[in-house]
C-alpha cells in the first residue's frame, strides 16, 4: 500500500496517509473512538435549530 505524507485534520502533524479518504491521524483517530456515540436525534439537540436565511427551518 502506497502511502502519502498528509496534514491531520484535527491536530496538523504530517502522518502517513493510505488515501484521500484518511484524513486523521491515528492518534487522534484514537481520541475520536474513545467519545460517546450520539444518535442523529441528540446532535440536531445540541446543534440547536437551523436556520437559512435569516429563516427559521422547520425540523
Amino acid at each position: 500500500m502506497e502511502t502519502t505524507k498528509r496534514t491531520c485534520l484535527k491536530c496538523n502533524r504530517l502522518f502517513d496517509s493510505a488515501g484521500p479518504f484518511n484524513r486523521i491521524c491515528r492518534r487522534c483517530q484514537q481520541v475520536n473512538d474513545r467519545l460517546p456515540r450520539f444518535s442523529e436525534e441528540q446532535m440536531q439537540k445540541q446543534r440547536g435549530a437551523k436556520w437559512h436565511n435569516g429563516e427559521l427551518m422547520e425540523p
